[in-house]
């Protein structure tokens, strides 16, 4: 079963264009870790204004990111915001105009579990990007 996670932030950041995205991937993370990782960039299927950047490791495990925007993004901000235990937190989804919808693989065997927590981490720290969990309704 995959996992779906969002990041909220205020305004779409560099990470909105896919050539930044996968620069800023590229400076995060080692070449070691890239190493068995290919990188695409593809049209959303819906809005081809719109890009999904997906990252597959070994060929079995990947990670898909999908940026948007827009009413039903500010609508769902307000929504997780009000879950907030921090002021902090609460104080900036409540502003989001910008997500990015993360899902990852399922990984039964939990062997990509570091690459989703540090993917998680990318995005908090190159992008100032605040994560929420819709399946437990929650903040990481």
């Amino acid at each position: 079963m995959s996992r779906a996670f969002q990041a909220f932030g205020t305004q779409p950041s560099s990470l909105a264009a896919p050539d930044t995205f996968v620069a800023e991937l590229r400076r995060f993370f080692t070449a070691e870790q890239l190493a068995t990782c290919a990188v695409e960039v593809e049209e959303h299927p819906v809005d081809e204004s719109r890009h999904v950047v997906l990252l597959t490791w070994d060929g079995r495990w990947w990670a898909r990111f999908s940026p948007q925007t827009g009413q039903e993004v500010r609508a769902d901000a307000t929504q997780a915001a009000s879950l907030a235990a921090s002021q902090r937190d609460r104080d900036k989804v409540v502003r989001s105009d910008y997500r990015i919808h993360v899902l990852f693989a399922d990984d039964p065997d939990k062997r990509y579990t570091n690459h989703a927590v540090q993917l998680l981490d990318f995005l908090e720290d190159a992008a100032a990007m605040v994560i929420f969990d819709p399946e437990r309704q929650d903040f990481l």
